[in-house]
């Protein structure tokens, strides 16, 4: 049977690559966007950046998520989106990252902070010329206990890059399985093995007479000490013989 299921697996691969399909292994992410710029006036506030080229070339980038503030507000397809809520005066700050169509890998933000004026219009540093790289700075507190076999933690970034990237992990699997599922799968193990069960069968007529207690436990027990020993005895016999 296994070498049935080798040769078909065989058999499959052999098919798969002549038949010309590729396969694009991509574990690199889409670098960030260049050149982010924010415009407009409060309603209609304008980000927008340069394309990005993503590696190995059989990848490429499936879409662009926008945050402002470290919290996301939009997903496009596009090398711009409109920011159409209402914003009052004050400092904000837009950051862009891509993820690629191969694993949803998400690369690095570009970052732009801007000033909405009391007019509603951005201004004071909304220019491509205040746009960089937002490297995260990850904080995070204690794992949680070890419920349901899992436990988990809240990762926060400082720097408010609004990107998973380089994200460590908040989850892990822990503890141990459930000793009636062990059970379960020992008892199944066990039924499955042919000798055993014959063996386990032989030792339950030999000694299901002698396990209820009491007299006749003993008396059972008694009896089996006789026919073994009786046993043991011709051996003997037929040996001098």
């Amino acid at each position: 049977m296994k070498f049935i299921n080798c040769f078909v697996v065989l058999v499959f691969m052999v098919g798969f690559a002549s038949s010309g399909i590729s396969i694009c292994v991509d574990l690199i992410p889409p670098s960030a966007p260049e050149n982010l710029i924010v415009s407009g006036e409060v309603g209609n506030i304008l980000v927008s950046w340069d394309v990005v080229i993503d590696e190995p070339v059989c990848g490429g980038v499936d879409y662009y998520n926008v945050s402002r503030d470290g919290v996301w507000i939009g997903t496009t397809e596009d090398l711009s989106f409109v920011d159409v809520a209402v914003l009052g005066a004050g400092d904000y700050d837009y950051t862009v990252y891509a993820v690629d169509l191969v694993g949803g890998n998400a690369g690095a933000s570009i970052k732009n902070s801007v000033v909405v004026d009391s007019g509603g219009s951005v201004g004071g540093s909304g220019s491509s010329s205040t746009s960089y790289i937002c490297t995260p700075v990850w904080e995070c507190g204690n794992w949680s206990e070890c419920v349901g076999n899992e436990m988990r933690r809240i990762c926060l970034d400082s720097h408010e890059c609004g990107s998973d990237y380089l994200k460590p992990e908040t989850y892990l699997e822990c503890g141990v399985k459930d000793f009636e599922d062990d059970l379960k799968e020992g008892q199944i193990l066990e039924s499955s093995d042919a000798d055993v069960e014959e063996d386990l069968s032989l030792f339950s007529a030999i000694t299901g007479a002698v396990i209820g207690g009491g007299t006749g436990s003993v008396v059972g027990i008694v009896a089996l000490l006789v026919i073994v020993s009786s046993g043991l005895v011709i051996v003997i016999r037929k040996r001098q013989i």
